[in-house]
Order: C-alpha cells, then structure tokens, then sequence
C-alpha cells in the first residue's frame, strides 16, 4: 500500500492494518523458514508497509504534541 493511502485512514484503521501486517510477517517468516514461501522478497514489501505505518503514527503524535504545546502557550 501506498503512503498516501495510508494517510487517508484513521488511527484505528491503521493500529489494524499495522497489526495485520506484522501478521502476515510472521507467516512469511515460517513460511520461508518451512520452504513454502517461493517470493522472499515479499518480505521486504511488508516490512516496508510497517514502516510506513509507524512513521506515520510517530508524525501524528509529533503534530498533536506540537498542537496541544501550542494551545498552553497562549
């Protein structure tokens, strides 16, 4: 998935998609471990996907933390 899909979702949408990848992870991991995997660049897809996630759930909560910094100073 793109980034800019992901920035269409909301935190919960995203905590799923994050949880189903790191799923999907898994299974690719046992699965390569077990030789049933062929593509083991799928892999990296997926780990890409997490850290699409996390980066922009870490942005996210740098924003709100800057927005309520703001709010105080006023």
């Amino acid at each position: 998935m793109k980034y800019k899909e992901y920035i269409a979702k909301n935190d919960k949408q995203l905590a799923k998609d994050l949880a189903d990848a790191l799923k999907n992870l898994r299974e690719l991991r046992f699965g390569i471990a077990t030789r049933e995997v062929k593509n083991t660049k799928a892999i990296m897809s997926v780990r890409k996907d997490i850290a699409r996630i996390l980066t922009l759930r870490k942005e996210r909560e740098i924003a709100k933390a800057l927005g309520e910094e703001n709010q105080n100073e006023s």
